[in-house]
């Protein structure tokens, strides 16, 4: 037998006595030596069987964490539990899996180890078996699987209400994450702080999790927002990860999306100075033009993170930036001669910045010279005032000191404003997700109903009449069986559509005297409406006295289809398959396309009543894309940009009742976002802070969380020296703040 092996102030007689980790022999024998040399401590002294050093660990435990089996046997003969827990609640269980011991686990489990028990911070070993490393992934998926077959739930949730699923994102484990999935986890689970796991993917930049996610969840997660108002975007671009940017905004991330602090994802790229990311942005339709909360532009912010190559790009993009100013006054060149960075303060100056611009701070009034004297940085200083000749506030003309406060004081209300509204469209916003949640949950018995009505109007079209008038089948019927039945009337439609884009000329003048939609004028419109539906359309009618005969014809013919109804379209189609006869079940058909065109004019509406006129080409083409992805058409032969063109070809299809019903419930909605503008949105002040995932190597195994942006959430972090025996105290990791998400 091998000779016992102890620190240098221990003795085979002084079993019992402790070191400055307040371990004991037992610990050391616990952690490699054989089952003789347990035994050989214990005789000298029993009571050390369950001692525990200043971390709470006992011998067994680090029999766990080394993996030494005989031990663990020994110590469960000899009637010591397995349950057992450090003094971060870490059971025997969380050890062995974090440690990558998979036979332990095996063993542990079999003698009854509980593995649906919590540690100090809500984590199961399930959350910690998603990001252990130092091992193969066989032996991970292995103990992965191992604990979900032994347990019957996937959805565990820690302190922060993350799963392992969302651990899994964030680590980028994707091999777990499948699994996971495959097991039945919830692949759209939002945390409390309503950070769903594409936002875990993109925060540490996991593209090949977030490449998977994009093609299995939602899209709405696309555009889900966490207790800041940010979306995946934000992460990405904040954090630099560029391919997960990419990612998302291929699919359909709006690269001008606000937060409740009206930062875009311009405004973070800036602040960390990416310059790739915001070429990125830009290349994907993103303006550099909208200002926070502050009023600031993501210039600003370029000009506060001190990049050179980032401030140049922005000038190019738009010359007009030099100039902006924020809501109290901040200019460009304010900030560069605050940061002291020299460089900057000429390449403003030399642009044409105003070095005597009035900015407000408190009560005082501060030019650039003064900033920079109040800073102490004598360089800038100096170079203003010799160079460009600066002069401080105080030195000022009166007129100009007044006029400049009054400029500063109409921007702050002019951004107070706007943050309400911003605030007001987002708790609109808030509650159609809670509606669109609480549609979902009742989702599959709706489906399964609509199926059972459908299948007994095929097998009895006879009775259907008996059952639902035209107008019931109006509300009660789904947009499903339009699909089917009138793909080929919407498909020709579309050609309808193709012609009325072309007529751009025409439509473009119709849209600057419409902004606001059809019937905004007033509500005599409405009674007007059913003799004016027949003759709207033509204007498509006005043509050139230099074209041809064939166009006027062509025209000619497209006005007279125009004026026919979608029953008479539908006729026309089957007439032309060799039907004489339209059937009742066939009718249906027609209703159900108007009532699928009918919902998508009033959430049209409702869409252009939240957001207004802001960002109204991409609005516009995600409600065509949608529309046309719900209806199995191409996307591409809409060619309409506004939401005057679209909603004025929609509402040609009704027909002459349903343009009327359609009026009256567009009024019905303006009348309802009236009331609500009034209403200010609780303002959510939530700095977001992201923790990186810290790699296991062969020397660090940590028992911690791998994300989190509770501010309440503190994790610590036990480390491992190469034999695994714990070292004195368990370290704190420091949590890293995005710059982009601290106040100005």
């Amino acid at each position: 037998m091998e000779e016992l092996q102890l620190p240098h102030n221990f003795s085979e007689v002084d079993v019992s006595k402790k070191d400055s980790e307040g371990r004991v022999a037992l610990h050391y024998a616990a952690a490699s030596s054989d089952v003789d040399t347990i035994e050989k401590i214990l005789i000298k002294d029993k009571t050390l069987i369950n001692a525990l050093d200043v971390n709470g660990q006992s011998p067994i435990l680090m029999s766990v964490i080394n993996g030494n089996i005989m031990a663990i046997e020994f110590f469960i003969k000899h009637g010591v539990s397995v349950d057992q827990y450090d003094n971060e609640r870490h059971s025997i269980v969380h050890w062995a899996v974090v440690c990558g011991q998979l036979e332990v686990l095996q063993f542990l489990l079999k003698a009854g180890a509980s593995i649906n028990t919590p540690d100090l911070y809500g984590a199961y070993p399930l959350h910690y078996a998603t990001v252990i490393e130092d091992i193969t992934e066989e032996r991970n998926i292995a103990i992965l699987h191992l604990l979900i077959r032994a347990g019957n739930e996937v959805d565990l949730y820690d302190i922060d209400k993350r799963t392992p699923a969302a651990w899994a994102a964030s680590q980028g484990n994707l091999e777990a994450l499948k699994l996971l999935i495959s097991s039945g986890a919830d692949k759209h689970h939002i945390d409390k702080d309503k950070l769903n796991l594409l936002h875990c993917a993109a925060s540490h930049g996991r593209e090949q999790v977030l490449e998977y996610l994009l093609k299995i969840v939602d899209r709405k997660l696309i555009k889900g927002r966490d207790r800041n108002g940010d979306t995946p975007l934000f992460y990405a671009a904040a954090f630099g990860h560029i391919e997960c940017a990419r990612l998302l905004l291929k699919h359909k991330a709006d690269p001008n999306i606000q937060d409740f602090r009206l930062r875009t994802p311009s405004h973070c790229a800036a602040i960390k100075g990416n310059l790739q990311i915001l070429k990125l942005l830009k290349q994907y339709g993103a303006s550099f033009n909208m200002v926070n909360y502050n009023g600031d532009l993501p210039f600003h912010d370029a000009v506060q993170s001190g990049s050179k190559e980032v401030i140049e790009y922005l000038y190019t993009e738009n010359v007009e930036c030099l100039s902006a100013v924020n809501n109290h006054g901040r200019s460009a060149l304010h900030i560069a001669a605050a940061t002291g960075d020299m460089e900057n303060v000429v390449f403003l100056a030399s642009r044409g910045a105003d070095y005597n611009a009035i900015m407000t701070r408190g009560d005082r009034l501060m030019t650039p010279l003064d900033i920079a004297e109040n800073r102490n940085h004598e360089d800038v200083a100096n170079f203003l005032r010799t160079v460009h000749r600066a002069r401080r506030a105080s030195d000022m003309p009166e007129k100009i000191r007044r006029s400049s406060l009054a400029s500063i004081e109409r921007q702050s209300s002019k951004g107070k404003s706007l943050l309400d509204e911003e605030n007001s469209i987002n708790a609109i916003e808030e509650e159609d997700i809670d509606d669109d949640n609480d549609i979902e949950e009742n989702k599959d018995i709706k489906k399964d109903e609509e199926k059972e009505e459908l299948l007994s109007l095929i097998s009895n079209p006879n009775n259907n009449k008996k059952k639902h008038s035209n107008n019931s089948s109006l509300i009660s019927y789904n947009s499903e069986l339009a699909e089917v039945l009138t793909k080929q009337l919407v498909e020709d439609s579309i050609k309808h559509a193709q012609i009325m884009s072309d007529i751009s000329d025409d439509e473009n003048e119709c849209i600057k005297k419409a902004e606001e939609g059809i019937s905004d004028e007033s509500s005599e419109i409405v009674e007007k409406k059913s003799q004016e539906c027949q003759t709207v359309k033509n204007y498509t009618n006005r043509k050139p006295l230099n074209k041809k005969d064939k166009n006027e014809k062509l025209n000619k013919k497209m006005i007279d289809k125009d004026q026919r109804s979608d029953y008479d379209l539908l006729m026309d189609h089957e007439n032309k398959k060799g039907n004489k006869k339209v059937s009742k079940y066939e009718k249906e058909a027609k209703i159900l396309h108007e009532k699928a065109i009918f919902d998508e004019l009033t959430h049209l509406k409702k869409t252009q009543l939240q957001y207004g006129k802001v960002q109204e080409k991409t609005l516009v083409r995600t409600l065509i894309e949608n529309f046309c992805k719900m209806h199995k058409l191409p996307v591409e032969q809409f060619k309409f940009t506004t939401f005057y063109s679209w909603e004025k070809f929609l509402y040609e299809s009704l027909t002459d009742q349903l343009k009327i019903l359609y009026l009256e419930e567009r009024e019905r909605i303006q009348n309802v976002n009236r009331n609500n503008a009034g209403n200010k949105a609780t303002g959510i002040s939530f700095d977001s802070k992201i923790r990186n995932a810290t790699p296991l190597n062969e020397k660090i195994r940590e028992l911690g969380k791998i994300y989190s942006t509770a501010s309440l959430s503190s994790i610590g972090n036990t480390y491992l020296p190469h034999n695994r025996i714990p070292l004195k105290k368990n370290n704190q990791k420091a949590k890293k703040s995005c710059a982009c998400y601290k106040d100005k």
